[in-house]
């Protein structure tokens, strides 16, 4: 069967043109899926840097508390801060060797206080320190790091001395 010589001029090339532009569509469709899931991932990973900060933050918190003295409130002075960040022994190597490490912690003694009314007070009052601490979750490395900052208030409990009550 011949194809009639007049149908074979007449095309002007439309079904070609119409692919083109659905294969535009369709890259630029997967332009757009591609630059979602580069923006998940970096949210994801920051998401992962700064939660690990602020677990390193925390364990440089805890230590902190412990490196409070029985006796640290008749040695300060109210708002008298101490840097501990040297004691700390929160040096994290993680999978990839990346250093995770608190930055600085540091506790500042407030001063004693009395228990509030209704509570069995007898015996001696609180002494009450703010602990303030910051963790990176990448030390010295080109990655981006997560840091976080934390602030947690202490009480110990001062007895009573010779009948009297402590003031400030």
């Amino acid at each position: 069967m011949k194809t009639p010589q007049r149908s074979l001029t007449h095309q002007k090339g439309t079904v070609l043109v119409m692919a083109l532009i659905f294969l535009i569509i369709l890259t630029l469709l997967g332009l757009s899926a591609m630059e979602g899931t580069v923006l998940e991932t970096k949210l994801a990973s920051n998401y992962q840097e700064n939660n690990f900060a602020f677990r390193v933050t925390e364990l440089g918190a805890l230590q902190s508390d412990l490196l409070i003295e029985e006796d640290t409130y008749s040695k300060m002075r109210t708002n008298q801060e101490k840097d501990v960040t040297g004691q700390l022994n929160t040096d994290i190597t993680r999978d990839h060797g990346i250093l995770a490490d608190t930055e600085n912690s540091q506790y500042t003694y407030k001063g004693l206080f009395t228990p509030r009314t209704g509570v069995n007070n007898a015996g001696g009052q609180l002494a009450f320190f703010e602990i303030r601490t910051t963790g990176l979750s990448a030390v010295g490395s080109a990655q981006a790091a997560g840091r976080t900052s934390l602030r947690v208030g202490v009480t110990r409990w001062v007895p009573e001395q010779s009948g009297n009550l402590l003031l400030n």
